[in-house]
């Protein structure tokens, strides 16, 4: 079916020039992959142009280049205008960050009045979509309607109309602190199989995240990494696996198929999805009197200012108010 709505011709031989070059194809390109056919190109080219099937960019110092455009998105083009389709273009190349619409103006060089009238347009074809930052939060930023928001724009989890949701992180903070404290030693996986299946996140939360959490509990001394040799076994007597969990919610398997969560993936602490994390161990209450030389002076009781044994003559004693 595909096959006999597909162009013929010197459209087609066009698009699969053009199919090749997945960065566009310059004139030169095509006088070199097309020969004598090339001044035959102008017209299905054009044709192409008029369908939205190609975009033309400027690669400076006068040279454009034409690139092929898949039919559903030159679908979705139909109806643009010259300049509606430059600002389109402009957005998509912008890709999950965003474009600042102070850049789009200078990138498209159209007048302010003009731009925003565009915008606009383009917005009610769900074609755009406007999105905040939070690293520029009085920039009015625009991206392709279909494409997420990376975590470097909206923060992530962690943040809530663009604010630090200091709430949910504390809480956050807390449920896998009692998961390991309860559980024993857990994996950054089987956390978050648990937490997804506790429901206190909106959204997914993927191992990198938890990975986050760990680390704060790690950098306030409540949980420690286990050393290689104890990952053996948990408490739970579950083998070590990155699907440790199968029984876990969708979200966190979405969440686990959205991360780099293959077994030997890294975090930004150098821990695996093997890494295991536990509470941490109290340090043993000091004496302060037992710190001192003389708590564990055999002599003590013979010590005395001018004796034979003397705290003027002690070099323990001197050692230790020395450090």
């Amino acid at each position: 079916m595909a096959a006999a709505a597909a162009p013929s011709g010197p459209t087609a031989r066009l698009i699969r020039v053009l199919e090749s070059y997945a960065d566009g194809a310059t004139n030169d390109d095509l006088k070199r992959e097309l020969g004598a056919d090339y001044s035959s190109a102008v017209e299905p080219l054009q044709s192409l142009l008029d369908a939205r099937r190609v975009e033309v960019y400027d690669m400076g110092g006068g040279t454009i280049s034409f690139k092929l455009v898949d039919a559903s998105k030159a679908a979705a083009y139909q109806g643009l205008s010259v300049d509606e389709t430059l600002v389109m273009q402009a957005v998509e190349r912008a890709g999950n960050t965003g474009v600042w619409t102070r850049s789009l103006k200078l990138s498209t060089k159209l007048q302010q009045t003009q731009l925003t009238r565009i915008l606009k347009r383009l917005e009610a074809r769900k074609l755009i979509k406007a999105v905040k930052s939070i690293t520029h939060k009085n920039r009015k930023m625009y991206m392709a309607f279909h494409v997420a928001p990376s975590k470097e724009v909206t923060g992530g989890p962690w943040y809530q109309d663009q604010e630090l949701d200091h709430v949910f992180i504390e809480t956050l903070r807390k449920l896998v602190y009692q998961m390991v404290q309860r559980r024993g030693p857990q994996t950054r996986v089987q956390i978050q199989s648990r937490v997804a299946e506790a429901g206190v996140s909106q959204v997914p939360l993927s191992v990198e995240d938890i990975q986050q959490i760990l680390d704060t509990l790690i950098y306030d001394g409540k949980l420690e990494v286990m050393p290689s040799a104890e990952d053996d076994v948990d408490s739970d007597g579950e083998e070590e696996d990155a699907g440790a969990g199968a029984g876990a919610s969708s979200a966190s398997s979405a969440a686990a198929a959205g991360s780099s969560s293959a077994e030997g993936t890294t975090s930004v602490s150098g821990c695996t999805n093997r890494t295991r994390f536990k509470v941490a161990r109290l340090p043993e209450a000091v004496d302060a009197f037992t710190s001192t030389p003389c708590g564990v002076c055999p002599v003590f009781e013979h010590c005395s200012p001018g004796g034979v044994v003397s705290p003027e003559h002690c070099v323990y004693l001197d050692g230790w108010l020395d450090f």
